[in-house]
Order: structure tokens, then C-alpha cells, then sequence
């Protein structure tokens, strides 16, 4: 109950009004902020409480455990069960920690509040959530030209086994033109990745992340058929920075056994990562910086000791999602389960600041056996847009013990407050072979992606790498098959790993404008040196009308207009330009650009400038990079002027020759320069 002041509680009848008798108003607890001392309690009347903007508890003495001059908030939401335990019904209240936990409540947090989104009491009763799934992969930014040639559309990326021909254990593929696809047939796209992506730097990579800005991130992970410590050894994290491509050790993990990491996660709400370890069975939280912010462990406590740890103990897969992190726990694999055991997913709420919140764990999904009884651990999981929740499975039967053609990618719907197996079925692979996903899945509003063996398989035919289902389910044979690196005549099997797509966050799947820069000119010869830029936009959706571009220069630049509104047909191009300032001669600028579409989709992009070192040519009088009629008129308005060197603001500009007087001389110097910029 809020302290109420003396005179409130008169007003509420709550004191008489009146009294035949004197009232001496009583000193009772004030609490107020003391400009020396700070909050600070001391006994007074209520006039004096409130004159000091102070807080009066009726009643109260200083020193009463009940009265807190900190102002700090301390309260936090709690879900607590109302009645028996297990009787389902919940409600949420807002209460310090340790209330909450005498209460047997699941607490979220100081400042969190019951109207949070990430606050749902009716999560224990094991209610699942069906929102659309967060959109938090940014489009990669490489400056590299081979990555220049791709369209600026959606990008796809996959983790392969350091043993895969080429070495190359990250590729980055070109979505740019997907909808113009063929299906059940090679598709030929750009790749690019960075010679630096190989067994020597990364090693052995699985998991497999982008954040907001595209920077990659990968796992070391023994998940192959061979494995290699990359530079990080086993317990490493690696960023590939989105513009240089340069890989750095984003965190180093404890991994005494050297049983390496399971995969990553990407939390975009609070700018943070999980990863799974399978040496200790912990659940890291990461922030952007990769400092460990705390763990989870689930099942069994960690007992200090040199993994893997067993089966039935092992998290996997991660991906937050509705305010909670989902997680799979690898229980079995197809070659070694029981009818009591089964692969999982299960949750955890997550508290204000993004932290498990122990308690609140609960069980989402028990997989269905594929054979034997028995089913391939879950190694991704992905929220669509329409609140499904897609797995894929990973036919590995031990760590670093790799099988194949065991995995599938299953979809589950929330229905009646549980995951309920879809009737969508998605083939992976040819279906003498599958299942044959390779333990990736990530999903747009039109497809589902999946890493993918033996797609086709036969001479000079052989696709291995990425399997785009149509949403509501498919085979090859309505799917587009890219192929991990355009060698079709030799297999990648058990060579394939992790999968995410970025840059189809628009209200609709896209082909994305091919943007270039055209060219650079010094606005004006003076400083502050500005620039005109040229940007040339091409229209490669087959229907779409692109109808603005949005530019978003670096800090402390501005680029004027940073709106275009524009009307470019599908297949067609169009050329603007844009005023930059600030820009330092000698450097590159790259220009972030949001394209929309008339339907609303949006791609984003970004446009790099070298700019130049801008230099005064003789006769440009009104500095605009060139001499023209405009420079001529200026040199004709001051023409017979004597002008004195020693005296500034007089015609000594005019005076090109430094004669003394704008003459002949100086008009043979504009003439001489004529249409030079």
C-alpha cells in the first residue's frame, strides 16, 4: 500500500474533519532527498514531510524495516500460481525478488513490469506462443569486389566441413534474382567468400549467426567427419566483420575437454547472443562485445568436469523467440535411442534484460521417432512469420561422427495453446535419399531453407547445398537448389552445415534493385569539399515498382536529398544524385540506402564512394568544380578592375594572371580552361 500524507487521509474520511478537540499533528517516518546528504529519514509532521517533497508513512518511526529511503526500484514482475501448485492458473503481481521466490514465483527482473511482452504468466501452464518470428539477420556488407558484383538483394549463408573441396567453410550466396529461379534445376548465382574462410583460421565451424549490421558469426564445432581447431581452439566464437571480412575471435568459452560448441543465436531485442556448449552442457549469454553475461544449465548441474557431457544433458539448437529462448537438448540420435528417450525443444522465459530466468523452463516439443524409435539431434530451430516453428535435424550420431540421409525439417503449429505436428511436409533432398537435411533451416514469407544433401544426384548433376521449400511444404521437385559451389561433378556429402538468409524483411519477398555507384565530382573547390554523387538503381523484380530510396550517410555527413521519391518499372534503371557534406578528401564513404517498393517491401543496401582530393582550377570563379558561361559572366562583371594584391574582397581571384587588373590576360585563362571539372 502507497504511504498516504496526514492531510489525504482526512480528505478520505478517514481522520474527522472537525474535533471540539486541538489536534496536534503527530511527527511520524518522512523520507526525502536531502540535497547534502541524500535520501534521508527523519520524524516530522506531515506539513513538514510534504514542504520537503518528502514521503510520510503514518504510523511509522524512522528505523521501522518497513520504510525504504531508496528510491532504487527493487519491485519486478512475478508470476505466481493461484491455489494448489499444479492447479494451472496463474496471475502476475509486481514484488521484490525475494517475495516473489517465497511465493514459489517465477520473477523477471527489477523494472520489469506485468505488461511486458516478455512477461506471460500463462507460460507455465506450457501454453505455446504463435507470433511471428523475429527478423533479426542483416544483409552482409562486404566491400570486396567480388561481393560488389552481387545485386544487392537477399543474401543466403552456409557453414560447410573444413575437408570440402576448396577448403571454403563459409559461403555467402546472391538471392538478388530468386524469384526468377527455375525450379527442380541448378540454379547459377554469385558466391563470394573471403580465401581467409578456411580449416587454417576457422577450422572446424557449425552454428552459424548474423546480427543487424551482417556481421557473421560462427562456432567451433566438431560436427564433421575430421575435425580442425581453428585459431580460437575448440571453445571459440568467430565475428567476420560485415565490411572488411576479416575474421576476429568474437569469444573463447571454457572447453577443457575440447569437446567444442554446439550452435549460436542472435537476439536482436536486446543485442545480445547464446551459445551452447557441449563440454560443460551450459547455455552462455554473450553481449555484443562477447563478455560472458551469465549461464544456464539444464537437466543435471554441471559437475566441473572435462566434457562432452552424456546425452539427455547436451543443449543444441537456440533461438529466442515471444521473450523466451528456445533450446534443443540432444537425447538420442537415430542410431542409438529407445522408446524412453526422444529428441526435445523446450524454453525459457527471458527476464528484462534479456536473462534466463530459472524456473520458467518448460518442455515444447518431444520429436517423433524417424526409425527404430528414434530420431537425428535437433541442431536449428526458426520462427516464421506466421508463428510456426520449424526445425532441422542433423544426422550426427556422436560429436564428430557424422551420418547421413537420417535428418529431416519438420514444422510445428501452435494450435489450441500446444506445437502440433504440421501436416506440411518438407523433403529434403531426392526421395530415394531423404531425409537429407544437413541440420540448417531458416524461413522467409515464401521459403524454407534448408542445408541439403543429394538434392540431384547423377553424372555432372550432383547438387549439394541449399534447399529452398516452398512455405507450405514440397520436394525438389517445386524447390530451387543452389549448389554450395557450383562443382556438379562430385558430391558434398556429409560436407554441409548450418543455413541463414538475410535481407527479406520487406512486407513482401522481392528481387532487390542492382545499386552502383556512377560516378564523383567536387561540388566546390573550397572547403568544406562537397560532393554530387551519382547512384544508379536498376529494377530487377520482375513486377514490383521501386518508388523511393532512403540514404543514410555516416555520422557527421549529410546527404541532401536523403529522400528520392521515384517510379522505376520492373526491368528498368534510374540515375539521382545526391549532395554529400562533410566527406574527407581521400577516403571511402559507403552510403547505407533502404529501396521501397510499391507494395511496401524494402531492401537495404549500401553504396561506396572513393572521394577525391578537390583542387581550385584557374577561372572557376564560383567554385562548382568547372568553367563555364556562369565563370565568364563573373570575369566580364569585373572586367577593367585594378586590383590591389595587399587588399582582400577586392578582384584578386578575378585576376587569374596576377596582373594587376582583370584583362585579356585572365580571359585567355578561362578560355585556355574552358569546360575542364
Amino acid at each position: 500500500m502507497k504511504p498516504h500524507t496526514w492531510a489525504a487521509l482526512v480528505g478520505i474520511g478517514l481522520v474527522g474533519a472537525c474535533s471540539s478537540v486541538a489536534w496536534a499533528s503527530p511527527s511520524w517516518a518522512c523520507c526525502y532527498d536531502d540535497p547534502a546528504l541524500g535520501w534521508t529519514c527523519l520524524n516530522l509532521e506531515d506539513y513538514k514531510c510534504e514542504d520537503l517533497g518528502g514521503t510520510w508513512y503514518l504510523g511509522l518511526l524512522c528505523g521501522d524495516p518497513a520504510i525504504d529511503c531508496d528510491p532504487t526500484p527493487v519491485d519486478g514482475a512475478c508470476c505466481i500460481e493461484k491455489g494448489q501448485p499444479g492447479s494451472g492458473a496463474w496471475y502476475c503481481v509486481e514484488i521484490t525478488q525475494a517475495e516473489c521466490v517465497a511465493n514459489s514465483g517465477v520473477w523477471f527482473g527489477i523494472g520489469s513490469l506485468c505488461s511486458d511482452p516478455g512477461v506471460n504468466c500463462g507460460l507455465p501452464t506450457g501454453d505455446c506462443i504463435s507470433e511471428p518470428g523475429a527478423l533479426c539477420a542483416g544483409r552482409s556488407r562486404f566491400q570486396a569486389p567480388e561481393y560488389q558484383v552481387f545485386g544487392g538483394g537477399p543474401i543466403g549463408v552456409q557453414t560447410a566441413s573444413p575437408s570440402i573441396m576448396g577448403g571454403t567453410t563459409v559461403m555467402v550466396f546472391d538471392l538478388t534474382n530468386i524469384n526468377a529461379a527455375p525450379v527442380d534445376s541448378w540454379f547459377q548465382l554469385n558466391r563470394y567468400a573471403d580465401p581467409s574462410w578456411n580449416q587454417y583460421t576457422l577450422g572446424s565451424v557449425f552454428g552459424l549467426a548474423l546480427d543487424s549490421e551482417g556481421n557473421i558469426y560462427v562456432s567451433a564445432s566438431k560436427m564433421w567427419n575430421g575435425d580442425y581447431p581453428g585459431v580460437g581452439g575448440w571453445g571459440a566464437v568467430y565475428r567476420i566483420d560485415t565490411l572488411t571480412s576479416a575474421i576476429t575471435v568474437f569469444a573463447q568459452l571454457p572447453n577443457p575437454g575440447n569437446a567444442s560448441l554446439g550452435s549460436l543465436t542472435f537476439d536482436c531485442q536486446h543485442n545480445q547472443f547464446f551459445v551452447s556448449n557441449f563440454d560443460d552442457g551450459l547455455v552462455y549469454r554473450l553481449d555484443n562485445s562477447g563478455a560472458v553475461l551469465d549461464t544456464f544449465d539444464h537437466g543435471t548441474p554441471w559437475n566441473g568436469g572435462a566434457g562432452p557431457v552424456p546425452l539427455g544433458d547436451r543443449p543444441w539448437a537456440v533461438e529466442v523467440h515471444a521473450g523466451r529462448l528456445f533450446y534443443s537438448m540432444w537425447n538420442e540420435s537415430a542410431w542409438n535411442g529407445t522408446t524412453a528417450t526422444a529428441n526435445e525443444v523446450w524454453s525459457i522465459a527471458l527476464g528484462a534484460q534479456g536473462e534466463p530466468i530459472v524456473g520458467s523452463e518448460q518442455l515444447e516439443v518431444s520429436v517423433s521417432a524417424l526409425q527404430y524409435d528414434a530420431s537425428s539431434p535437433v541442431s536449428d530451430i526458426r520462427f516464421s512469420q506466421g508463428g510456426d516453428m520449424f526445425i532441422a535435424e542433423r544426422s550426427n550420431n556422436a560429436a564428430g561422427a557424422l551420418g547421413a540421409h537420417t535428418a529431416r525439417v519438420l514444422k510445428y503449429a501452435c494450435e489450441d495453446s500446444e506445437w502440433v505436428d504440421s501436416l506440411d511436409t518438407y523433403e529434403v533432398g531426392l526421395p530415394v535419399y531423404a531425409p537429407s537435411a544437413t541440420g540448417g533451416v531458416d524461413v522467409t514469407l515464401s521459403h524454407v531453407w534448408a542445408g541439403a544433401d543429394a538434392m540431384h544426384y547423377g553424372m555432372n548433376d550432383m547438387l549439394y547445398g541449399l534447399q529452398a521449400l516452398p512455405i507450405t511444404g514440397g520436394s525438389v521437385i517445386n524447390s530451387i537448389l543452389i549448389d554450395y559451389q557450383d562443382v556438379l561433378n562430385q558430391t558434398d556429402k556429409m560436407m554441409l552445415g548450418d543455413v541463414v538468409v538475410a535481407g527479406f524483411q520487406g512486407a513482401s519477398e522481392v528481387d532487390c534493385p542492382f545499386v552502383q555507384p556512377l560516378s564523383v565530382e567536387c561540388a566546390n573547390a573550397m572547403p568544406p569539399h562537397d560532393y554530387t554523387l551519382t547512384v544508379g538503381v536498376s529494377n530487377m523484380d520482375p513486377v514490383g515498382v521501386i518508388t523511393a530510396v532512403d540514404l543514410s550517410p555516416p555520422a557527421s555527413m549529410t546527404a541532401t536529398p536523403s529522400h528520392i521519391p521515384m517510379s522505376i518499372d520492373p526491368q528498368h534503371s534510374w540515375a539521382f544524385d545526391t549532395l554529400l557534406a562533410g566527406g574527407t578528401p581521400g577516403t571511402t564513404v559507403c552510403i547505407d540506402m533502404v529501396v521501397t517498393f510499391a507494395s511496401g517491401a524494402t531492401c537495404d543496401d549500401s553504396v561506396c564512394f572513393d572521394l577525391g582530393y578537390c583542387s581550385w582550377i584557374p577561372g572557376d570563379f564560383d567554385f562548382n568544380a568547372m568553367v563555364n558561361v556562369d565563370d565568364l559572366m563573373i570575369l566580364i562583371g569585373w572586367w577593367g578592375t585594378t586590383c590591389d594584391r595587399g587588399i582582400k574582397q577586392d578582384c584578386n581571384l578575378i585576376d587569374v594572371d596576377e596582373s594587376g587588373s582583370v584583362d585579356m590576360g585572365d580571359l585567355l585563362i578561362v578560355l585556355d580552361n574552358w569546360t575542364v571539372g
